[in-house]
């Protein structure tokens, strides 16, 4: 199975599950990480007030967008205001996507991530990918290494779903 960790952070925290979920699947498979670059840096104002606008999109570094050769992403992101600006540009990017699995996984700090992971499989079903599984990480949890622990019981229970 060949699997791709492909994710946004500006913090480091989303980077860390991703290195984590990264970590845990090469004992089950084929993976590539990648990370989303913005082609500029951003302070952290600029970054907000792009993200309260829902579609917002900033020019990105290539990355991989070709998926046809994985068997599953994994898609990583902060969850922001209202949208994560070099994540919408990733997926305008994409080819060979429909009908690929899809398991978006985000990071966040605040509240309302319920609404916007929703928004994200809606924005991934679009464009007819298949949703595997969503996984929501808490800043706190990052912080306090719990989230460890979480990765590793998400991977467990799709691997007992046959997902993997």
């Amino acid at each position: 199975m060949r699997v791709l960790v492909i994710f946004f952070s500006w913090t480091g925290t989303t980077r860390k599950v991703a290195e984590a979920l990264a970590r845990l699947l090469r004992s089950e498979a084929l993976v590539t990480v990648e990370e989303i670059q913005p082609v500029r840096s951003r302070t952290y104002l600029e970054w907000l007030l792009l993200s309260a606008i829902p579609s917002s999109k900033v020019r990105i570094k290539p990355a991989i967008s070709d998926l046809s050769s994985y068997d599953i992403v994994f898609l990583g992101l902060p969850k922001w205001t209202l949208s994560c600006p070099p994540v919408n540009k990733y997926l305008e990017s994409i080819s060979n996507f429909e009908g690929k699995g899809i398991v978006p996984f985000m990071t966040y700090g605040g509240f309302d991530q319920l609404r916007f992971i929703a928004a994200i499989v809606s924005i991934l079903r679009r464009k007819k990918m298949r949703m595997v599984a969503t996984l929501a990480i808490s800043r706190a949890a990052v912080k306090n290494g719990a989230y460890a622990q979480t990765v590793e019981g998400f991977l467990e229970r799709m691997k007992e779903s046959s997902h993997f």
